[in-house]
């Protein structure tokens, strides 16, 4: 999906992602959206640069390093114990990077924070390295091929009724 997404934005296509999985956020930008459903697929939160920033109160560039702070369980992203959301993003607020964060840990406020980050450094950054999307994969597919066109919506009628979909009709 990176790749694709990366590929889409460089020929300045209009790129839609729908997926349940907050992962994809870092992909966000003025050209790649990032749909999130929630309960279900009933409800849907569309992330652009700046839903992100009211939402979550960081860039699309700064998911990563939040996650490499605050850690992911379901992903097995170890992060720095202790730190959690509001955390990180008060840190990224005040450093901008994961990188300038550790290049000015002397400036964190707070002794036992400053020890947290000082004695996970390698942890930090191997869940940066852990929490990054490759977008560099060759792709055995074109994006022509795969560019969406709209749906036949007689055909999926079809198939629901047989399928028993009644809701979704």
């Amino acid at each position: 999906i990176g790749t694709l997404a990366k590929t889409g934005e460089a020929k300045e296509w209009q790129v839609n992602i729908i997926s349940g999985d907050k992962d994809l956020l870092p992909l966000v930008s003025n050209q790649v959206k990032v749909s999130l459903t929630r309960k279900g697929i009933s409800e849907v939160d569309t992330y652009t640069p700046d839903f992100l920033l009211e939402k979550m109160e960081i860039r699309p560039d700064q998911v990563i390093d939040m996650k490499a702070l605050m850690g992911d369980s379901s992903d097995n992203i170890p992060g720095v114990p202790g730190v959690g959301q509001k955390t990180a993003v008060k840190l990224l607020k005040q450093f901008d990077t994961l990188e300038n964060l550790y290049d000015h840990v002397d400036e964190v406020s707070g002794k036992k924070l400053k020890e947290k980050l000082t004695t996970h450094k390698e942890s930090a950054f191997m869940s940066k390295t852990l929490a990054t999307i490759q977008s560099d994969s060759p792709l055995e597919v074109g994006l022509d091929e795969i560019s969406y066109q709209g749906y036949d919506a007689k055909a999926v009628s079809t198939i629901f009724k047989e399928l028993g979909f009644q809701s979704l009709l």
